[in-house]
């Protein structure tokens, strides 16, 4: 059988990406004007390109709102989340006594608490970010102790044989190890935290691309709707693409 070259396929993968891309433009094109769908349920892409420009603030002003809150809270939560989870796997009291709760905590529905945060710190930017930062933090510090916990038993018993103390275990082992496996549980969180800073705005904020579904609803503008997926969509995407070209890059020993 003849082995297929590895830029044909490459090249192949490329284009299926492309088209992939393409593929969702060119339905909504085909439904709105094929089937003559009205604009209160499907606006055309010219009319949605178009109520950008009767915003104020500019929409870029609530893309950065929105990005500051995202990146802040994320950021945060994986600098004191993954130490968290090797810590908790390092000290036994520690995780006797914190993981139920912070079990507890990770079965809560993100969106569920977004409303007693609301009530607790109003309209405040802090309230934004504690719920992107514990979504992030407790969701890592958790999958760090699991990764941990399923070491290879020779892998335990290197480092007792090289009598590691706490702290360098945590720096020299632990901590790296949590580093090379936790990408795609990252960048899952990261998906979830779109949606908790867009709620958060929605129920609270002067700016920001959740505000901005909620001037939608009460203008019943779905152009603007239209318009605030699209943008968020990027915003993950651009995020998404940041984090995997920056976790290759510092880290070059993961394996995700």
């Amino acid at each position: 059988m003849k082995q297929s070259d590895p830029g044909e396929v490459r090249t192949h993968a490329k284009t299926l990406r492309v088209l992939g891309i393409l593929l969702f433009p060119a339905a909504w094109l085909v439904i709105k004007y094929g089937f003559s769908v009205p604009d209160r349920f499907l606006p055309g892409p010219i009319d949605v390109v178009q109520s950008a420009y009767n915003l104020s603030p500019p929409i870029f002003s609530h893309f950065a709102a929105t990005a500051v809150r995202l990146g802040s809270g994320v950021i945060l939560g994986a600098v004191f989340g993954i130490p968290l989870g090797a810590v908790l796997y390092a000290s036994r009291s520690l995780r006797d006594l914190l993981t139920p709760v912070l079990i507890s905590m990770q079965n809560v529905p993100p969106l569920a608490v977004v409303p007693f945060f609301i009530l607790w710190f109003g309209f405040s930017e802090f309230g934004k970010f504690l719920i992107v930062f514990l979504a992030v933090a407790i969701n890592l510090a958790m999958y760090g102790l699991r990764a941990l916990s399923g070491l290879d038993p020779k892998y335990q018993t290197m480092i007792k044989s090289y009598q590691f103390g706490r702290f360098s275990a945590l720096r020299l082992f632990f901590v790296p190890y949590i580093l090379s496996v936790c990408l795609p549980t990252l960048r899952y969180v990261l998906s979830v935290s779109v949606g908790l800073v867009l709620f958060s705005e929605l129920l609270g904020a002067q700016v920001g691309l959740g505000y901005l579904i909620q001037t939608a609803r009460s203008t019943f503008s779905m152009s603007l709707v239209f318009l605030v997926a699209g943008i968020s969509t990027l915003l993950y995407v651009l995020f998404d693409a940041a984090l995997v070209a920056f976790w290759r890059r510092a880290f070059p020993w993961s394996v995700s």
